[in-house]
């Protein structure tokens, strides 16, 4: 037996499953940063206020995905200026393509986009939970 730590957790393993644990802790602690290009941008406003509807392209040096966003502004987020966000990464690659969506909020004042990964496919499972940040056109993951 072979002993194994994640997360402050101590954990006795067999020595042949210890490269699997090492290897998955390693990946699931990746940060991930990306650039977002905009290609739309509308506004639907519609009795219950307003709909804003973005999408794109990501890219990590070469472009890896699609992303679609909606931020929703009701009279519950007036106030502050703000908006309910959700944002969904589709990958490339393949069909369905595998994907990450985020919940969070957008700041008007300053653009600003904070919240966590809410959902994924099973490649990008790791992500759930993981906290993102949305600064100018740079999408931080982790």
């Amino acid at each position: 037996m072979a002993v194994h730590v994640e997360r402050g957790l101590k954990i006795r393993v067999p020595q042949q499953l210890l490269g699997r644990l090492e290897r998955r802790a390693t990946i699931t602690a990746a940060t991930l940063t990306y650039t977002l290009h905009r290609e739309c941008l509308n506004n639907v406003d519609n009795p219950g206020m307003r709909w804003q509807i973005e999408g794109g392209k990501l890219e990590n040096g070469k472009h890896v995905a699609n992303y679609s966003s909606v931020k929703r502004v009701s009279c519950g987020t007036t106030e502050q200026n703000t908006a309910q966000l959700w944002v969904t990464l589709f990958f490339l690659g393949s069909h369905p393509p595998e994907n990450i969506t985020l919940h969070g909020a957008h700041d008007f004042h300053s653009g600003a986009e904070i919240g966590s990964v809410s959902a994924a496919s099973s490649a990008y499972s790791a992500q759930i939970g993981k906290h993102f940040k949305r600064v100018g056109n740079t999408l931080t993951i982790g």
